[in-house]
């Protein structure tokens, strides 16, 4: 039985990782849609730089979900490829309606196919693919349960915005909250529940809150240490971790004190990435933030 995966877009999916999944899957992607100014691209063609600077310069930044013939598509080229079966994973459908296209197309696809809303997105979803590849073996129904439990409850997220203004812009937070962070210099951090934007706490300088995050990665790995191995990801919005804020640089240094102050309690892995610019045109530049999920396959 060989499985096929399809995954929206905003897992960023490097070429390292295509061939570290390959070996027990065939992966697609499809993109989603960035705007900017009056320029529409997919997601992949776009680089962090050119979204982060159309957001500083003004310009309005927009994303939209693949329509269903994209899933299609993906789908036509696993069934031509010899896949027996495919597993579909999207970002949270609480945030986008990527999740929906991927159920129409699945509803008519030439081999079954099962739909997982990640209710997450970014290394969150990336998580959620690597988990799908180890379950290649598995009936393709059992498969995509274990897939959704692992989004339920192995993996965690909290981030911080440099503002609040590209949020709220996006309808992904109240009004009023943007409105409290920015009167009152006070630096939230977020974090998903069920899928959806939510405020963890709140401090009143972005060096608080980086040791909020390190305080949220240590008690993540506590947590779910009890599963075997632990994956902690770095993500910030900008071109590489040298161009990123200080907030991203104290980030990963903070960590990686954490990793170490855990010693052999924990088995953890550090990494950086670079966000989507999907997630970026929503969550703006400046953003930092953090995943923490058991590690697929030990």
């Amino acid at each position: 039985m060989t499985r096929g995966i399809i995954v929206d877009s905003t897992a960023r999916l490097t070429q390292q990782d295509i061939e570290e999944l390959s070996a027990h899957c065939v992966v697609r992607t499809v993109d989603l849609t960035v705007r900017v100014g009056e320029e529409d691209r997919p997601d992949s063609d776009w680089t962090p730089q050119e979204v982060c600077d159309g957001l500083r310069n003004g310009q309005r930044v927009s994303t939209s979900m693949p329509e269903p013939h994209a899933f299609t598509q993906a789908l036509e080229e696993l069934t031509s490829a010899g896949v027996d079966d495919v597993l579909i994973l999207t970002l949270s459908g609480a945030l986008s309606g990527t999740a929906e296209s991927a159920r129409a197309a699945a509803a008519s696809s030439p081999i079954p196919a099962e739909v997982v809303d990640s209710l997450t997105l970014s290394a969150g979803l990336l998580g959620a693919v690597r988990v799908a590849a180890h379950t290649s073996g598995v009936v393709l129904g059992a498969a995509a349960k274990e897939v959704e439990q692992w989004c339920q409850g192995n993996t965690r997220v909290a981030f911080i915005p440099e503002s609040l203004d590209w949020l709220r812009a996006g309808g992904r937070i109240g009004a009023a909250s943007a409105l409290l962070g920015k009167t009152l210099s006070i630096v939230p951090v977020l974090g998903l529940s069920d899928g959806r934007v939510v405020a963890r706490t709140k401090v009143r300088t972005r060096s608080k809150a980086v040791a909020k995050l390190a305080d949220f990665v240590k008690d993540s790995c506590e947590l779910l240490s009890g599963h075997g191995p632990v994956d902690i990801v770095v993500v910030h919005s900008e071109q590489d971790i040298d161009s990123a804020n200080v907030a991203a640089r104290d980030l990963v240094d903070a960590v990686a004190e954490v990793v170490d102050s855990l010693g052999a309690k924990v088995q953890a892995r550090l990494e950086t990435r670079v966000a989507s610019t999907v997630v970026t045109g929503h969550v703006g530049p400046g953003t930092v933030g953090v995943f923490v999920q058991s590690r697929p396959g030990g």
